[in-house]
């Protein structure tokens, strides 16, 4: 976070009951940016939240 210094990584992580994206934020500790990236980067590789989209009803 910017206020402490810890490296923050968000991520999209499904949608909510109303269909609008929702995210999860993994929070490092200080200077420890590639653990916190990995982190991610293993929970975006373990899920396809990132390639979905919120299903948008037609008029």
């Amino acid at each position: 976070t910017n206020y402490t210094g810890h490296p923050t990584v968000v991520v999209p992580d499904g949608f909510t009951r109303r269909n609008t994206p929702q995210s999860i934020s993994f929070i490092g500790g200080l200077y420890k940016e590639p653990e916190t990236l990995a982190v991610a980067k293993a929970y975006q590789d373990a899920t396809d939240w990132h390639k979905r989209y919120p299903q948008v009803p037609l008029p």
